[in-house]
């Protein structure tokens, strides 16, 4: 088999859970704390993908205010219904997932706690899937690198695979596409974090856990 790069992206595993999970003891070369771009993921993956900073590729937030865009066109009669109705989750649920169809949206955003009358002075940050070719557009990512030099590749993210289908088919897919490169993204460990960011003892068992499946894919 031919020389194989392969690149792990955990959302949310910070330096200091990371030194201290056992696991990851497999990876051999420099360990180090980095510093990241403000601490948000939308801006931060953006900016490791295309090693550009936000005012350079243009991604901070999930959302930025541009009242002449078009990206939430379900709700632009909003303003005609009754208050509780914008307050409906049910309904708001409805309507965003009959705004994605209608956009075929591709990216990423969280709506369900923003005020339906003002979405459609929101554009969406994230309106194309990043871990693909032109997914920050108006910057070169490594997916549109590998495109452009005809890289062979494989890429996982939550877009396309869950975590537990990445862990069960990357070997696997590794020798049966015999890729160059491979990129893996996963968000879970942050969900993770969000609900036990102060139990440090769970945090590291939950971060041992992923180096032992990654090691055991490998």
């Amino acid at each position: 088999m031919k020389k194989l790069d392969l690149y792990f992206c955990i959302d949310g595993l910070g330096w200091e859970i990371a030194k201290r999970a056992k696991s990851f003891n497999f990876l051999q070369g420099t360990h180090k704390e980095l510093e990241t771009v403000l601490g948000f993921s939308s801006s931060a993956i953006p900016s490791i993908l295309t090693g550009k900073q936000p005012q350079e590729h243009g991604m901070w937030n999930l959302f930025k205010l541009n009242p002449s865009q078009n990206d939430f066109p379900i709700f632009k009669m909003n303003h005609l219904f009754p208050k509780w109705m914008n307050r409906n989750r049910y309904l708001r649920k409805t309507q965003l997932i009959a705004n994605k169809i209608l956009t075929n949206f591709e990216g990423y955003y969280q709506a369900y706690d923003y005020p339906s009358e003002d979405l459609p002075k929101i554009q969406i940050s994230e309106s194309k899937n990043i871990y693909s070719p032109g997914g920050v557009p108006g910057s070169e990512s490594i997916f549109d690198y590998y495109q452009k030099k005809q890289v062979k590749n494989l890429v996982y993210s939550y877009k396309t695979h869950s975590t537990q289908s990445i862990f069960k088919n990357l070997e696997s897919d590794i020798h049966k596409n015999q890729p160059e490169k491979v990129f893996v993204y996963i968000a879970d460990f942050d969900a993770y974090g969000h609900s036990n960011a102060d139990d440090t003892t769970s945090m590291i068992r939950e971060a041992n856990s992923y180096g032992e499946k990654n090691s055991q894919s490998l």
